[in-house]
């Protein structure tokens, strides 16, 4: 940039000239920058000069800024920054991702989706690595250094300070194999699930509906115990009683015959899917391409959020 009377004011300069007040003088900012005292006064001289004003006030033994350096200073600061992301913007929109991606996900997330979505993103990144937190907590992304969060209903939007991202629903089927309900019948209400077995994390578990009067829990219990609904779902497919599954993980299930989905009418309101990050509108390389593929994959899962063909209507 030129200054009125024509003189070039570079944007280094500029940046030296931040780090000088913020280190306190010219030796530490020579330190900061792996460069001799004497270029740092000599640059910040030429500064003041190119100016027309004096940035600092000079002693055997300290710098002080003046009035007019001090809202430099600040100033230079801020264009130094917003020139950084500049820059850090360009270069990661053409760089290949890489460095190691922290994710955090839902449980059923991470059990039904984590294994297919880091095989296709390791596949097609070499540089990059990966590693996963699987968990129910909603946690603190700064804190635990987190990138990215794929989190299941409204605690995901509740955090004004990061980028939150709709996915979709994330709508769930009562499910169960046709040799299971030849053999035991198919319940026709909630409550007929007492009479069914279903396969719960525990000793009982709370089913959630929705009826006439409103939504509700129904207990339910069963012989087989499993805290892993992947698992809880291929047991379900073996014909070990009833499951509740994520509705992107059944559909090919469903259309193959392998299982079917029971309650239909019952269906509580299904909660939406997000990917929360803190990175703004320009996240890095290796974050920007996870966020396409969770949004490619979540679309070829979810039939109702593909738009339909004039042949379907």
């Amino acid at each position: 940039m030129r200054n009125t009377n024509g003189t070039i004011i570079r944007l280094e300069d500029m940046r030296l000239f931040a780090t000088v007040a913020r280190a306190g003088g010219f030796s530490a900012a020579g330190r900061l920058l792996d460069m001799p005292k004497q270029t740092v006064s000599r640059r910040i001289a030429a500064l003041e000069q190119a100016l027309g004003v004096t940035l600092l006030h000079r002693t055997t033994r300290s710098l002080q800024l003046t009035q007019v350096g001090q809202t430099y200073a600040k100033q230079c600061e801020q264009i130094a920054a917003i020139a950084e992301e500049a820059n850090r913007q360009v270069r990661d929109a053409v760089a290949e991702p890489r460095g190691c991606l922290r994710v955090s996900c839902d449980q059923i997330v991470g059990e039904f989706l984590l294994a297919d979505l880091a095989a296709v993103y390791l596949g097609a990144f070499p540089e990059v690595s990966l590693t996963a937190r699987v968990t129910r907590e909603k946690i603190d992304l700064r804190e635990a250094g987190v990138d990215l969060a794929i989190r299941v209903g409204r605690m995901a939007v509740e955090a004004p300070d990061l980028t939150v991202r709709k996915l979709g629903p994330a709508a769930i089927q009562f499910l169960a194999a046709p040799h299971y309900l030849a053999q035991r019948g198919e319940p026709q209400t909630p409550q007929a699930l007492a009479e069914h077995d279903c396969i719960v994390p525990g000793d009982s578990a709370r089913w959630p509906f929705a009826g006439p009067d409103g939504p509700f829990y129904q207990e339910v219990t069963g012989r087989f115990q499993v805290n892993d609904s992947h698992t809880a779902y291929r047991a379900a497919l073996a014909g070990l009683g009833i499951c509740v599954a994520p509705a992107f993980v059944c559909e090919a299930d469903l259309a193959a015959g392998k299982l079917k989905a029971l309650l239909t009418s019952w269906h509580d309101a299904p909660a939406d899917l997000y990917l929360v990050y803190a990175e703004g509108a320009n996240p890095p390389a290796r974050l920007r391409a996870f966020i396409d593929l969770v949004v490619r994959r979540y679309r070829d899962l979810v039939p109702w959020e593909r738009k339909p063909t004039k042949k379907e209507g």
